[in-house]
């Protein structure tokens, strides 16, 4: 995952709104929509501000390691009986990933 990818991610993982994000960091709607589309570049002050408002290091933001990605117990869950719901419905229906 890329920065821009990071962030999105961290913004919809918290559920917040553009607009919300913007406030967080100082900057307008148009400027954080444009940053968060790569029309415009972050600047190092409003990373750092990202970085602080998502409890994040700078570095996670910026390194391409996936791994770095946490998720809450709960969301883990959700997503393993997510897997379980698509993998009974593949045998269902008699098609495999496999």
């Amino acid at each position: 995952m890329n920065t821009l990818e990071k962030i999105r991610y961290l913004r919809f993982k918290h559920r917040f709104t553009q607009q919300i994000v913007a406030d967080a960091i100082g900057v307008s709607l148009t400027t954080y929509s444009k940053y968060e589309k790569g029309e415009w570049n972050f600047t190092y002050e409003h990373i750092k501000k990202l970085a602080v408002f998502y409890d994040v290091p700078i570095s996670y933001l910026f390194d391409d390691n996936e791994t770095g990605i946490l998720i809450s117990e709960e969301d883990f869950k959700t997503l393993v009986k997510a897997k379980d719901v698509i993998e009974n419905m593949q045998k269902a229906y008699g098609k495999s990933d496999e």
